[in-house]
């Protein structure tokens, strides 16, 4: 075997070994994230449900935060979100376009945001973005979701949509804690359209 083969053998095997390490990790992100933030709802809302018990479920909540953000540092490392080597901007561009394809309604993006972002930074700012439009979408009374992004010194994208389905206390507090341990705050207006606004803030807030 020549040198150029055993070189194209390695590079084939390289890029295999990285085409697992990223389905290993757009399956902990995909899969198990999704489970384990559903099952911090649960616990949420049976804390509500049995104040008696709210010490033990708080500690349970404490324990699969933990979890989560162990889950999700290894799904970034095996497969980092788009906007860590897209920017932000593309990546949430190429995030509304692909639901665009399963969405009846209009979905627009603004992006007027010239704020540098380190790539932790718009990987959370992305992921927080990820999460908020999943639930928009998935509101069957929603006919438009607009997205803007604005800021020059502090970030902060605007997520509107025109559906009728509620947010959950539980469900609104489940992405708080993902969110603030990042830097990020989220606000949820709802009235006549529900707006949340992601608000990017590097003194890193007081998680409650």
């Amino acid at each position: 075997m020549s040198l150029q083969d055993d070189a194209d053998l390695l590079a084939r095997e390289l890029f295999e070994t990285k085409s697992k390490l990223r389905a290993s990790g757009r399956a902990l992100h995909d899969h198990v994230g999704p489970l384990l933030s559903a099952a911090g709802i649960r616990l949420g809302l049976l804390r509500t449900d049995h104040p008696q018990a709210a010490p033990e479920i708080e500690q349970a909540l404490l324990a699969l935060e933990e979890a989560m953000e162990r889950v999700r540092a290894l799904s970034r490392g095996l497969n980092p979100p788009p906007a860590a080597h897209l920017g932000l901007r593309k990546a949430l561009g190429s995030l509304l376009e692909r639901h665009a394809e399963s969405f009846a309604g209009r979905v627009r993006l603004s992006y007027t945001a010239s704020v540098a972002l380190s790539d932790d930074a718009a990987a959370a700012m992305y992921e927080a973005a990820a999460a908020v439009l999943a639930r928009a979408v998935a509101d069957r009374s929603a006919t438009r979701i607009a997205v803007s992004a604005r800021g020059a010194r502090n970030l902060m994208v605007r997520i509107e949509s025109n559906g009728r389905g509620r947010w959950p206390a539980a469900v609104l507090a489940a992405l708080q804690r993902r969110a603030c341990p990042a830097g990020i705050v989220l606000d949820v207006i709802t009235k006549r359209v529900t707006i949340v606004s992601i608000r990017y803030a590097p003194g890193r807030p007081t998680c409650g």
